[in-house]
């Protein structure tokens, strides 16, 4: 089952990945040859056209309620938080992330976003733009989990997504931008990000147990079903080998 569970999630992961990419690239092309061509509202309002917008939102609104209630379409990194994932180690004191390196993460992320909305608010940039910054977001959200994560490798500096301390931030991170534009679908998903948001934060403090692998043995590798740590590693071992390459034909 567990196998069956890890298969399911990696295609999972993928399509998501694949998905949220052609979302960017396809809304980057029309955004910028309707600029180019001077086209009135090229998604500048965000109730243009709501048999695309629609959609868009069940998607990501979908993938925001999933994160709240349990189930095998997310990984056990993201719901570590209940009960049922919690099998206790024997050790009573949790090691957990220092809270200097969470408010960096905050704030690393709190100020080029605050910039996007000062931009739009004194009308240097449109709502599209906004639109397109999120979208940029939610296809980096899959690269981290995929590829390479720059708050885990810089900031946080954790083993993998499994024990990340901010895992179920992406959310909130994600759909920062729509913060600066009053519309039904925009503060809808900041609204239940924000949830998920806190209820993490609360789930974290009161139950700091359930977030450390010192104490929750379904956050060791041992016990690891998700494995999501293994296409960043492949890419860095291909990284590494063709960067040894490199360097040994400069070298001759």
């Amino acid at each position: 089952m567990q196998k069956k569970n890890n298969k399911k999630l990696h295609i999972l992961n993928w399509c998501r990945f694949v998905l949220r990419t052609l979302l960017f690239v396809s809304a980057g092309t029309i955004y910028i040859v309707g600029k180019i061509k001077g086209w009135a509202h090229p998604f500048g309002g965000l109730e243009f056209n709501r048999a695309i917008l629609m959609p868009l939102w069940l998607m990501f609104a979908f993938e925001v309620i999933a994160k709240l209630v349990p189930n095998d379409t997310e990984s056990v990194g993201c719901h570590k938080q209940y009960a049922k994932f919690f099998k206790p180690t024997g050790n009573s004191k949790p090691k957990l992330m220092p809270w200097k390196k969470t408010l960096l993460v905050a704030i690393v992320w709190i100020l080029p976003n605050l910039a996007f909305g000062i931009l739009y608010l004194t009308g240097v940039v449109d709502s599209g733009f906004l639109f397109l910054v999120v979208l940029f977001y939610a296809m980096g959200d899959m690269i981290c989990v995929l590829f390479f994560c720059p708050f885990q490798v810089w900031f946080m500096q954790n083993r993998c997504c499994t024990n990340c301390r901010i895992y179920n931030w992406d959310m909130m991170f994600m759909f920062t931008p729509f913060v600066f534009i009053p519309h039904l679908y925009t503060y809808s998903l900041v609204a239940l990000a924000l949830i998920l948001l806190i209820w993490w934060e609360v789930s974290y403090h009161t139950h700091p147990e359930r977030f450390s692998e010192s104490t929750n043995e379904s956050l060791t590798c041992a016990c690891c079903t998700d494995k999501t740590c293994q296409h960043k590693k492949q890419l860095k071992r291909y990284i590494k080998k063709h960067s040894d390459r490199f360097f040994d034909k400069t070298s001759k």
